[in-house]
């Protein structure tokens, strides 16, 4: 009984689509949840289903398409069975994938999940950043620890205040850094595409007085652009860079939380946020994909998430960075 799995609906999905392998599964599982509930419902299990021709009307004499009401009583279906939120959740996600692919293959002219809105979004917020007192106090000990080159300052100072990932901030090179225009260029690191972010001017001026050091001119001189290197002279690599970070927050006493390079990232976003700077700006510094994800790194609350999503149509990603 495959009313959907045997369509040209499904197999056009199946071998065209980009999704990997595990995410196919994962929707045929919840295709085939929908089959059953249809079949539940009183659709002929023999037929194969037609998304523009679902309903018929007798009082127009014309066939409605597939539409929201239904998505409404297949949810509803799903919450009588004790679906947890995630499953809800991810029901929806997967018929909009499948069903946003259909749309745009022309496959169906109507797409009953484009405007769903998806209520069973239920992920923690846990605290993954410092508070500016924790910040001083690892800029404090950086600078204490090195007072002339000021590697780890600089460093530090960097990651609190643009968001760079650990591996941005790997791979970062002194060509990278545009002085006139207050900018840093971006294009190398997990999860990149080419963009750039914004410079305070505090960090503007150390980053000038550092790449201006006798010490980092000579391995400039020499061909080295990276901007940071491990204390034993070498390039750094996100693990190094991460044990270096776990190394200064143990060393300026900060254990309530478990400090990696990303919760730089939620610093920044926090940080920012306290200073009064709208959500786009520091959408835009982060450079995330989604407003959601956004205020998911600064801790907003549900209510706040969901007025967001009602102003700008906003499905939350499921990203992990």
């Amino acid at each position: 009984m495959c009313i959907i799995l045997s369509t040209h609906y499904y197999k056009q999905w199946y071998n065209h689509s980009h999704v990997a392998q595990t995410t196919k599964a994962a929707m045929t599982n919840e295709l085939r949840r929908l089959e059953d509930f249809l079949i539940q419902t009183g659709f002929p299990a023999e037929e194969k289903i037609n998304f523009d021709r679902f309903y018929y009307d007798p009082t127009t004499e014309v066939y409605e398409p597939f539409d929201e009401e239904m998505i409404d009583n297949y949810i509803l279906h799903l919450k009588m069975k004790n679906s947890s939120d995630n499953l809800l959740y991810n029901s929806i996600v997967y018929l909009r994938s499948f069903f946003k692919f259909l749309k745009a293959a022309n496959l169906i002219k109507h797409n009953p999940v484009a405007f769903y809105r998806n209520s069973h979004y239920k992920r923690p917020i846990r605290n993954k950043w410092l508070s500016v007192d924790e910040c001083n106090k690892l800029l404090h000990l950086a600078i204490n620890k090195d007072p002339d080159l000021k590697q780890d300052y600089v460093l530090l100072l960097l990651m609190i205040s643009t968001g760079l990932r650990n591996s941005e901030i790997t791979n970062l090179c002194y060509h990278q850094i545009d002085f006139e225009r207050d900018v840093i260029y971006v294009d190398k690191g997990h999860k990149t595409t080419a963009s750039t972010v914004y410079m305070t001017n505090t960090l503007k001026r150390v980053l000038k007085e550092y790449t201006n050091h006798p010490d980092y001119k000579k391995r400039l001189s020499n061909g080295n652009q990276r901007l940071f290197y491990t204390d034993t002279g070498r390039e750094h690599s996100p693990a190094s860079l991460n044990i270096k970070i776990k190394k200064l927050c143990k060393n300026a006493g900060i254990t309530h939380v478990n400090v990696s390079p990303h919760s730089f990232r939620f610093t920044c976003a926090r940080l920012m946020f306290e200073s009064e700077i709208s959500l786009v700006t520091i959408q835009r510094q982060l450079r995330h994909k989604y407003l959601a994800t956004t205020l998911r790194y600064l801790g907003l609350d549900s209510a706040s998430k969901e007025l967001i999503e009602d102003l700008s149509n906003i499905t939350p990603d499921v990203d992990y960075e």
